[in-house]
């Protein structure tokens, strides 16, 4: 199970470059806890899955979707983005809608993108599956809730992330540190981590940004470590839209 939580690190630097949607902390997958809810197979149409997120996949990249590594994707959303800047958010937010729409509305798009379904629809292993899971997720926030304080922070937020690269480079260091010398104390270590990586976000951006930014990581641990939800809620509390 360590191993697996810290297979996401370097996807954070990615993220936080361009702006590209979620960190996907590699310090997560390691401490991840995989507990498969058959519930949500049911309730998602895997032909409309596969199609629409074609549909989707296809505005940034040809060709097939990389079932079994979201990197890929990942990859093409950044270089759109490092293309488009920020106006390229406003055609993501576009295509987003017209993917909720097409798999059949909101809740729809939570039950199909949920990772425990992806694992069977798509044929892959839980780490896999929780990356797109959180990656969809995210994508959801930042063109919903999260939308305007990230047009208008967008350059401020990777501004920070250039520039205050040694500071979150040290909060990851301090989160794998932690983990590492008291693992029962994951979801103190968690709490202390957001708090962290958020602070030179809020110093130089504002508490909107810094919501922002730190709700992106907080995405991600609801995903990896759920039974941390109810302490990691009490923290980004600027995130536009949630409490």
């Amino acid at each position: 199970m360590i191993q697996q939580l810290l297979v996401f690190l370097a996807v954070t630097t990615a993220y936080t470059a361009a702006y590209v949607p979620s960190f996907l902390p590699e310090h997560l997958a390691k401490y991840s806890h995989s507990v498969v809810d058959d519930s949500t197979k049911a309730t998602c149409d895997t032909t409309m899955l596969n199609q629409c997120t074609l549909a989707f996949y296809n505005q940034f990249a040809p060709g097939p979707i990389p079932f079994s590594n979201e990197t890929v994707f990942q990859m093409a959303l950044q270089q759109y983005l490092n293309v488009q800047g920020v106006d390229g958010w406003a055609n993501i937010k576009t295509w987003m809608n017209t993917l909720v729409t097409c798999v059949g509305g909101q809740q729809a798009y939570f039950n199909c993108y949920n990772w425990t379904g992806l694992m069977s629809a798509w044929n892959i292993n839980d780490l896999t599956a929780k990356q797109w899971n959180v990656r969809f997720l995210s994508l959801d926030y930042d063109c919903g809730p999260g939308y305007p304080v990230l047009i208008q922070n967008f350059y401020c937020i990777q501004g920070v992330a250039m520039h205050e690269g040694p500071v979150i480079q040290q909060c990851r260091a301090n989160f794998t540190a932690a983990q590492t010398n008291q693992p029962s104390m994951t979801c103190q270590n968690i709490v202390n981590y957001l708090t962290c990586v958020e602070y030179p976000y809020i110093t130089h951006c504002g508490p909107a940004a810094g919501g922002l930014v730190c709700h992106g990581e907080r995405i991600a641990y609801y995903v990896y470590n759920p039974e941390c939800a109810s302490q990691a809620q009490l923290h980004c509390q600027g995130a536009p839209g949630k409490k």
